[in-house]
Formats: C-alpha cells, sequence, structure tokens
C-alpha cells in the first residue's frame, strides 16, 4: 500500500501541494522506522502501529486527491461557460464557499499530517533507545563476565575452528594415517614406527642407545642379520631434520652393537648431521672428495666420549665440483676404499639431489624413506617414492616417525 501511495502523490495534480510533500515524508520516515525493526526482535504490535499510521497518511492523501478532483471538474465546467455567460454570471458561478471548505480541509489535514510526522519520530527515537539498550545489555552480559570464562569461551571457539580447518585439510590432502596403509599405497615395508621420545633433541643423549624395544636397532639388525649383510645404508625422507635424526640414531644404535660405524652427510652447504651432533660442518664431504682434504682429516670421532667407535663426515661446503668429483672414478675408489675401513656406513640425504650423490657415490645402496605420521601427505610420498625408483634408487623400506 505504501507504494501505492506514493504514486498517487507523484501525480501531477497533488505534487505541487506543500501538504502533500509532507505526507510523503512522513511516509518515508514510516518506511525507514520499519526497516531499522528487527523481525525477530520486535514484537508484532510496533509492525502494525506502523501500518496503521501508513494507512491513515494514505487515507488523507485520498481524500486531498478527490477535493483536487472536484476543484478541477468545476474548473474546467467554469471554462466550458466562459462563452455562454457575461463576466458577472462567470463570478457568480464559482462556487467560494467550495473553495473556502477545500481549504479549510487542506489545512485540517497538514496538522494531521504533521501531527503523525511528530509521533512517528518520537515513536523512532523510542524504538532506537531500545535497540541500543538491548545491545548495550548483550555486550555487558559478554565484558562482565570472569576472566577465565572469557578465555575458555575463546579456546573452545578457536578448538572447533582449528578442528574444522583440519578435518578439511585432512579431506583435500589426506596424510599418513597408519602403517598399513602406507604398505599398500608404495609396496614397500614399513621397517617400524618411531616415537618423538625415541629421538633425543639434544645432549649427550643423542650418542646412547636407547633401552627397551628399540626401532632403530630392529631396523638396524633387519639390514645386517641377513644374508647379504649390508655395510652400507642410505637414509632420506621430506624432513630434514627428522632424516637426520634417524640416520644418527641408525648410528648410534650400530656402533653400540660394537660396529665401527661411519656416519656421512651428503647434503653439501646444508649443516644438518653437524647441527645434530654439534660440530663445525666444514671441512666436509666436498673437501674430501674434491682431494682438498684427506678422508682422514674430515671424519670426526663423536662417539669417542661414550666409548662408541661412531666417526661423521659433515657435509662441507657448496662446490661447483663436487659431481664431477664423484664420476672420477679414481677419487670414487678412494671414498668406497675408505667406507670398507668401517663395518656399518649411513649416508645422509636429506632430499632428493643428495640421494643421487648416495647412488653416484655407492652404487645405489639400499635406502630407507623417512616419514611423518600425519604430516606427510599421501600423495607427496607415493610421488616421492616414484621418483627415487624412477633415478635407479634401491629402496629397502620405510620408517615412520610418529611426530
Amino acid at each position: 500500500l505504501t507504494a501505492s501511495y506514493r504514486v498517487l502523490a507523484n501525480t501531477s495534480a497533488l505534487q505541487p501541494l506543500a501538504t502533500v510533500k509532507v505526507l510523503v515524508d512522513t511516509l518515508d520516515l514510516l518506511e525507514t522506522v520499519r526497516q531499522t525493526l528487527d523481525p525477530a526482535a520486535a514484537p508484532t504490535r510496533e509492525f502494525a502501529q506502523i501500518s496503521a499510521r501508513a494507512n491513515a497518511i494514505g487515507a488523507t492523501l485520498q481524500g486531498i486527491g478527490q477535493e483536487r478532483q472536484a476543484g478541477l471538474v468545476r474548473q474546467i465546467a467554469v471554462i466550458e461557460t466562459t462563452g455562454k455567460g457575461s463576466t458577472r454570471e462567470l463570478a457568480e458561478s464559482i462556487d467560494t464557499n467550495a473553495a473556502r471548505a477545500a481549504r479549510d480541509s487542506t489545512r485540517r489535514a497538514v496538522t494531521r499530517a504533521e501531527s503523525l510526522l511528530q509521533d512517528a519520530r518520537q515513536w523512532h527515537a523510542r524504538v532506537q533507545e531500545r535497540a541500543d539498550s538491548i545491545a548495550q545489555a548483550k555486550a555487558a552480559r559478554i565484558l562482565g563476565s570472569p576472566p577465565f570464562v572469557v578465555a575458555i569461551s575463546a579456546l573452545l571457539v578457536l578448538s572447533v575452528l582449528g578442528f574444522s580447518f583440519a578435518v578439511v585439510a585432512e579431506a583435500r590432502e589426506p596424510t599418513i594415517a597408519h602403517a598399513r596403509e602406507v604398505e599398500r599405497l608404495t609396496g614397500l615395508p614399513v621397517l617400524a614406527s618411531a616415537t618423538a621420545f625415541r629421538v633425543p633433541r639434544e645432549g649427550r643423549a643423542r650418542l646412547q642407545p636407547g633401552t627397551g624395544v628399540e626401532p632403530f636397532r630392529m631396523v638396524y639388525l633387519s639390514l645386517t642379520a641377513s644374508g647379504t649383510r649390508e655395510r652400507v645404508v642410505c637414509v632420506t625422507g621430506d624432513d630434514v631434520w627428522r632424516t637426520v635424526a634417524v640416520a644418527g640414531r641408525l648410528a648410534v644404535n650400530a656402533a653400540a652393537d660394537e660396529r665401527a660405524t661411519l656416519l656421512v652427510d651428503l647434503a653439501p652447504g646444508l649443516p644438518s648431521t653437524s647441527a645434530f651432533f654439534g660440530w663445525r660442518n666444514e671441512p666436509g664431504f666436498t673437501e674430501a672428495i674434491a682431494g682438498v682434504r684427506l678422508w682422514r682429516e674430515v671424519a670426526r670421532p663423536i662417539g669417542a666420549s661414550e666409548g662408541l667407535a661412531l666417526d661423521v663426515i659433515p657435509a662441507g661446503g657448496l662446490r661447483q665440483d663436487t659431481m664431477s668429483s664423484l664420476q672420477n672414478e679414481i677419487t670414487r675408489s678412494e671414498f668406497m676404499a675408505f667406507l670398507g675401513d668401517y663395518d656399518f656406513t649411513v649416508l645422509v640425504a636429506p632430499n632428493a639431489a643428495a640421494a643421487g650423490l648416495a647412488s653416484t657415490a655407492c652404487g645405489s645402496p639400499p635406502t630407507i624413506v623417512v616419514a611423518r605420521t600425519a604430516q606427510t601427505r599421501l600423495r607427496a610420498l607415493t610421488s616421492s617414492i616414484s621418483d627415487l625408483r624412477e633415478a635407479g634408487v634401491t629402496l629397502h623400506g620405510i620408517l615412520l616417525v610418529d611426530t
């Protein structure tokens, strides 16, 4: 109905009238008040009051329109009789009483519209004040709660959001959940599953073999108890720290078995193994393979303090001639001869480039792939396994680390 009232007010006969302008402004104000109300919070009575006021203004507009129509009809009649009578007859034909009555009616309509407008403004002010008080009460209830309750609420919200994001990420890119799942997708056996406390992070604990059922010792025994008695093994993975930690623990368990053990880092410029055991990264493998240093010079006896026959060759600095030196038969044979002085050698290859160096230097030794439970993506693991196979790497199995 409000739209039809505006159409009536915008007609050429009513639009110039000041009374009509006041009534239209009142309609606009009522519509603004209606839009500010919350249908769920405001009672139905307030919407009914707005509709009643709008209908009253519409009735007033209709009355003004009817009066305006009657006046126009009389003016047309006067114009039609102009040629039939004298000026005096024309003047007598004008109904001054009707004009006076129309004027008085218009004034009453203006007064009534102004009153409605004033009531609407007051009612809008009351509604706005009520809405502000409700908002302030809600804020006071939240902010006025004890800090402990607010903190618990925030933690619950963050937990729900974090769980939702984790579920969405897991659905899009699933991670490793179980050893059987890994074996089914990769076709490789899972050699062991190590928990985080089995990988010491610092101090002398890194040079001490584990107690109980040590997964790294089980992996070492699986390598040396077979008919081939592997003497060289390569360890690679998708995380540098986990790969180095697994290789270090494997070497420590081999040394604890009274085996002369050597740990060689094949990632030049990446001081991973040296940082794990707390030794300098240079000179190391790259300097020795290039003939700048002797192999015995770069081998560090880090296990001597614990009575272990464990030496470590750090990665060394970045050099342009590392690959060409590895491809040289003489330097490679010297490296293999040096490895022959040890009962067991662990090659650390924390990235794909280092795994390629291991294959070139030692003729593709058996390689253990380190993966992280609940972190390594299944798609990334299968892709890396496929790349290693295409590169001619001999894969021995997978070791899972529960982070």
